[in-house]
């Protein structure tokens, strides 16, 4: 299934906002605060913060009067080797070889993990 980021949205739950908004900062990827945007946080009246990923649009919310969303797995492709190394360092992260090349795994502060591929040269 192909998932076109201009038409998919996916919101998650976390009581562990700033955190989260960090963890995905540690891996190189935007997050842009929406405090006071019309379309997040689309759940709550707490914080939130968008994040861009190639084929999709990820809502992280701050909800702490409700329990957060399930365990939520990511998995991303094409990370330049030595770019997953130097956040490896940072995120206390673990390679691994699959049949298409190395693995680079991060456990986030919800529980969730988050895979990482890299880019062939």
């Amino acid at each position: 299934m192909n998932i076109d980021s201009r038409e998919s949205c996916l919101s998650i739950l976390t009581p562990n906002f700033d955190t989260m908004c960090e963890f995905f900062r540690n891996l190189n990827i935007e997050v842009q605060s929406s405090d006071g945007d019309m379309l997040c946080p689309i759940f709550g009246q707490q914080r939130g913060a968008v994040i861009n990923l190639p084929n999709l649009t990820l809502n992280l919310e701050e909800r702490t009067d409700i329990a957060a969303s399930p365990v939520f797995n990511l998995t991303i492709f094409d990370y330049p080797e030595s770019e997953v190394r130097k956040i490896c360092d940072t995120l206390d992260g673990k390679r691994e070889v699959g049949i298409h090349g190395p693995i680079y795994t991060f456990t986030s502060p919800d529980g969730g993990l988050v895979c990482v591929g890299v880019r062939r040269d």
